[in-house]
């Protein structure tokens, strides 16, 4: 199978990406299409959208459309930019590898992508700086369908994918209370209705936010980030502090912050509880 016949078309993929030291960081949707030109070159097209959890991460810079072009010359696969300059190999039939630079994005890449017996892919690799590791992915890639499903790795998926963070709720509400939230979140959250248990944390971080008026003298990352609330106005703006916090509540229960609906689309718990954290005291029955 050659690329032509293979990796052309619209395809759906879902990146899980790795901090250099192995913890994970968090997930980039990215629809991504190829189609012949009439240069006789192919037309990649990719649409990525990182999700919430690395809103400070050097991937938050890869959100957005990239585009760039490549033509094949027997296995090599030439990628002339705009956004990706550099060389694929096909190996084998639906194996292949590559490097090169996104100039743009100001990273270099080494990658590689297989398809796999369920008719996906498989891709990876990583981004580097002169050969300092900036992020190591791997994903899953299905052609695109009328249910616009975004594919999953589960054994990812069910390994409790969650960045560490030094960020705890416990600093600012103590380790009791700490402990009956996580508790709570552990029997609640891995059966509970997202759209029970996102209110549910939205209502211990209003708490930790009172409470952390009374720390305000501190100036600690947390009591700052729940201080600068004021200005976010959705979950991509919250405090990287808070959201580190949270997902820290998340990972400190057990609980994935990942999850995916009956159409087999997925989604985070985590935003969804962010948003209600922003949106707690809105009463939209009175404007």
């Amino acid at each position: 199978m050659s690329i032509g016949d293979g990796f052309l078309g619209a395809w759906r993929v879902t990146e899980y990406v790795f901090e250099p030291n192995g913890r994970f960081a968090g997930t980039i949707q990215q629809r991504r299409t190829l189609h012949q030109s009439t240069n006789g070159h192919m037309r990649v097209v990719q649409q990525c959208r990182p999700s919430a959890e690395l809103v400070d991460h050097p991937m938050a810079a890869f959100a957005g459309e990239w585009v760039f072009d490549l033509h094949i010359d027997g296995p090599k696969r030439h990628y002339h930019g705009p956004d990706v300059v550099g060389m694929g190999v096909q190996w084998a039939d639906g194996i292949m590898t590559g490097r090169g630079r996104w100039p743009r994005f100001g990273h270099d890449f080494v990658s590689f992508g297989f398809l796999d017996s369920a008719a996906g892919q498989i891709t990876g690799g990583a981004f580097h700086d002169g050969g300092i590791p900036v992020a190591h992915i791997i994903g899953s890639a299905f052609p695109e369908t009328p249910d616009n499903v975004w594919p999953i790795l589960p054994k990812l998926t069910g390994a409790n994918l969650m960045p560490h963070a030094k960020e705890s709720l416990a600093e600012i509400v103590g380790n009791a209370t700490y402990q009956v939230w996580t508790d709570m979140l552990a029997a609640l959250g891995p059966d509970g209705r997202t759209h029970r248990i996102a209110p549910l944390v939205a209502g211990m971080l209003t708490y930790a936010a009172l409470c952390g008026q009374d720390l305000s003298a501190e100036k600690s990352n947390l009591v700052e980030a729940f201080m600068q609330m004021d200005e976010a106005h959705d979950a991509d703006s919250v405090p990287r502090a808070l959201i580190d916090a949270t997902m820290r509540l998340f990972y400190d229960a057990g609980v994935a912050t990942e999850r995916t609906n009956s159409r087999g689309n997925q989604y985070s718990v985590l935003d969804n509880a962010l948003e209600e954290f922003i949106h707690w005291y809105d009463m939209p029955w009175e404007w």
